[in-house]
């Protein structure tokens, strides 16, 4: 009888397959998704500053899985026994703030009101809009307060002296209600069939193909780590 020499072990190996994915790293990405989706549209339109989230590799989710994880790290060096999140965890989290962390901005907030508003702000006599394009339009589905579209684009009076309470309560909610609601029950159907046709047509190029995806690595190699 010969011995057979153990194979080394590797990341996956030692991570495994099946290791399960506990609850707190889906709420943490949620949780931390919409607190990107909270600051996002103040830090890029109103400071102008560098876009958080969106793009081909979103600044603040990355930014927050690498303080995540030497966190993580240094509380694994106190507390032996006890895992805040494994490697796999840390990236659900991350996945998420990447996949919600968009709908912010570029991903839909960047054009959606303009989309909802523009019909019935540039309406003039000459394009005729008034006439031809807004019997089309279903009323639910946009805000038929001239006030409130008249709001959206020129502000609302003296609210750079109002504190953010107070901004809130000046706008319109009973305009916006409704199509906002009409506009999320469809936006999140289009999520649901994106997903399905992800489940359903990438197993071919993920698994048999072996599709690359070298802005992955990174996250990849720091969860394996």
């Amino acid at each position: 009888m010969t011995d057979v020499e153990p194979k080394p072990e590797t990341a996956e190996g030692r991570h495994g397959t099946g290791e399960r994915i506990r609850p707190r790293s889906v709420i943490l990405g949620i949780l931390l998704a919409l607190l990107i989706c909270v600051i996002t549209p103040f830090n890029n339109a109103y400071r102008q500053g560098t876009p958080l989230g969106g793009g081909y590799f979103p600044l603040a989710p990355f930014y927050i899985l690498v303080w995540m994880m030497i966190l993580t790290a240094l509380l694994r060096a106190v507390f032996k026994k006890h895992r805040l999140l494994t490697g796999r965890e840390l990236l659900v989290t991350w996945a998420l703030m990447m996949l919600l962390s968009g709908i912010a901005w570029t991903g839909l907030a960047r054009t959606f009101f303009f989309n909802l508003t523009v019909p019935y702000y540039f309406a003039t006599a000459e394009n005729r809009w008034a006439e031809v394009l807004q019997p089309l339009l279903p009323a639910s589905w946009y805000p038929q307060s001239i006030e409130a579209v008249d709001g959206f684009y020129n502000g609302l009076g003296g609210s750079r002296q109002m504190g953010w309470v107070e901004v809130l309560q000046q706008i319109p909610w009973g305009a916006w209600a409704g199509p906002l609601l009409g506009w999320i029950g469809f936006i999140l159907m289009c999520y649901l069939v994106m997903v399905c046709t992800v489940s359903l047509l990438g197993r071919q190029p993920l698994y048999n193909e072996r599709m690359n995806f070298p802005l992955l690595r990174v996250p990849i190699l720091m969860q394996e780590s």
